[in-house]
């Protein structure tokens, strides 16, 4: 097993509760997540659950997140499964596994012990009214993954983790973030936040 962790952080000039909104909705979470797809929340059963509103706000709640970049000559995309682990006024947990993961045509499945991530975000003010930090970590845990390759993932992601905390600050803040911004991170790691 190796692991690594990575962090970021963004001042954004919105209340707490509009930032966990973005943090866990999944209609919005694809739109702030670099390389994202789709998010959708889903049932303990797997089967898709309509992804407007405040759903994905509770304990247990779950996500699939699908995410794509380009990979040399094919495209890779994976799928995440994400729980919400913990959740209060100003921390949000969420453990993913990955589901599936496919390079170009190739698909390829994974056990749920090849891969695991733990995303915590902590929202942090003086007041609930803002302007708040979103200060995230990620860290990560695959089986067999070299040193090497561990080193490599963490810098990458780091970069597109600073990118994706940037797009939530544009679309929380109606700067226009949207399909302009996400085009700028289309070069970064594409990973479940």
């Amino acid at each position: 097993m190796s692991e690594y962790l990575i962090e970021a952080s963004v001042l954004v000039n919105r209340p707490r509760d509009d930032l966990m909104r973005w943090l866990t909705t999944p209609d919005l979470m694809a739109r702030w997540i670099v390389g994202a797809d789709s998010a959708q929340a889903v049932d303990v059963t797997g089967l898709a659950r309509d992804g407007t509103g405040a759903v994905g706000a509770a304990l247990g709640d779950l996500v699939r997140l699908t995410v794509s970049m380009p990979g040399g000559q094919f495209r890779i995309a994976n799928s995440y499964l994400g729980e919400i682990a913990e959740i209060g006024e100003s921390r949000l947990v969420r453990r993913y596994q990955l589901e599936h993961s496919k390079v170009g045509v190739v698909g390829l499945r994974n056990g749920a012990a090849d891969y695991e991530r733990t995303v915590t975000y902590e929202l942090g003010s003086a007041t609930s009214a803002g302007p708040v930090t979103v200060s995230c970590t990620a860290l990560t845990i695959i089986s067999g993954l070299s040193r090497a390759a561990a080193k490599a993932g963490a810098k990458s992601e780091t970069r597109s983790l600073r990118r994706s905390l940037d797009q939530l600050r544009d679309c929380a803040e109606d700067r226009g973030g949207g399909p302009l911004g996400r085009l700028r991170g289309s070069a970064l790691s594409a990973q479940a936040l």
